[in-house]
């Protein structure tokens, strides 16, 4: 399960109906970041691991990092509602998802990093937890004094519960991967990221792929076994694919919010969450850089397509795909102009599907709304930002 997007769509998404049947029954595939080449989890060895949970299921990873606040991604939350709070909670303590084990706490409020929504490289947000979480370690976060320690060829750990490969199945089973610390240099090369890196990420993985978090995964925690126990460096944020060549993955370098961090934790007040009503960071007005248009009514028989073609910018950051309402079950692909390029899938059950690209190419993206089971009613959201 996946959080909602807000229902603002691309003006001038052109629509056209697309014959040949999708070959598309993968409902079991979560649409975030995810673990390939990944290995088993014992239960309390990462105690701080956290799933984040709408209506108790899993949609993203977090971290808890003391008792009363789980640090996650921010484009994890940034579409949530205030209303949807209450049925948001975080599970610990446990590595099967389909157990009892663990325990699971409710949300209190969550707060997004204020540059992030301006289109900055800040993908962090504070879950601030409704009761405290008193029985297990908590996640140190790597610090400026802890520079030494992150050095590229350093190995690092990330886990999650997500499909082992791009597009496949969910594993239940919270997974880990190993993989080394790379240089932004090296992230920036033309032949990974060409230049998008920040400073405020950090990469990690191998040039020959293979070894990679990849699509649910997202705002789970990059760490190193730094020299007092266990260091958070990263945050799950992004990549090009799954585990392929040069395509390291991309994280939120932990160090460069700190100061942010410290101050929401102990000055809530001058800071604005979702919880606090009309001003919602998680919910962009229809304006600033998103355009777009609301379609409703959307229909289609079982097996059938229908398809729109949405024009990215030279300048875009963020492209998001959002579906929901209705009756039956659509399922989501979205490719981009160069045909050969990786394609994104969501295909959850019912309508509530969701995709989220980071630096789409520009050009023509090809969008195909597949009826698994036919469905009615559907509303369609595009945000090109």
């Amino acid at each position: 399960m996946k959080m909602l997007l807000p229902l603002i769509a691309l003006t001038g998404l052109s629509n056209v109906l697309v014959a040949q049947e999708l070959p598309l029954k993968l409902k079991q595939a979560m649409d975030s970041v995810r673990i390939v080449g990944g290995e088993p989890t014992r239960l309390g060895e990462r105690p701080w691991m956290a799933s984040m949970q709408f209506d108790q299921q899993h949609f993203c990873g977090a971290s808890i990092i003391n008792k009363d606040w789980v640090l996650t991604a921010a484009h994890c939350v940034e579409s949530v509602k205030s209303s949807e709070l209450a049925n948001m909670s975080i599970r610990y303590n446990f590595i099967d998802q389909a157990s009892e084990q663990g325990q699971r706490v409710k949300i209190e409020n969550i707060y997004i990093h204020p540059e992030y929504l301006a289109g900055k490289s800040t993908d962090v947000a504070l879950v601030k937890l409704a009761t405290p979480v008193t029985d297990i370690e908590y996640l140190k976060l790597a610090s400026d004094a802890d520079a030494s320690q992150i050095q590229a060829g350093v190995n690092a750990i990330v886990s999650g519960w997500g499909t082992t490969s791009s597009g496949g199945d969910v594993s239940p089973q919270l997974l880990k991967v190993t993989v080394p610390l790379v240089t932004n240099e090296v992230c920036n090369s033309a032949s990974a990221y060409n230049g998008k890196i920040a400073n405020t990420e950090i990469c990690a993985g191998f040039a020959a792929g293979g070894k990679d978090s990849c699509q649910g995964d997202s705002g789970g925690p990059l760490v190193i076994a730094g020299n007092q126990g266990p260091l958070q460096v990263g945050v799950v944020s992004w990549g090009d694919g799954c585990a392929l060549p040069n395509k390291y993955g991309v994280y939120a370098r932990v160090t460069s919010f700190n100061a942010w961090f410290d101050d929401v934790m102990t000055n809530t007040d001058n800071h604005p969450g979702i919880g606090d009503g009309n001003n919602n960071p998680g919910e962009p007005d229809n304006g600033g850089d998103s355009v777009g248009e609301l379609i409703t009514g959307l229909s289609a028989e079982t097996d059938q397509i229908v398809g729109f073609e949405i024009e990215v910018p030279e300048d875009a950051k963020l492209l998001w795909i959002d579906t929901r309402g209705g009756e039956g079950d659509v399922d989501l692909v979205l490719n981009g102009e160069d045909k050969q390029s990786e394609k994104f899938y969501s295909v959850m059950e019912g309508n509530d599907e969701h995709i989220l690209v980071q630096f789409p190419e520009p050009g023509v993206w090809t969008l195909k709304l597949h009826a698994y089971e036919a469905f009615k009613d559907v509303e369609l959201a595009v945000v090109v930002r």
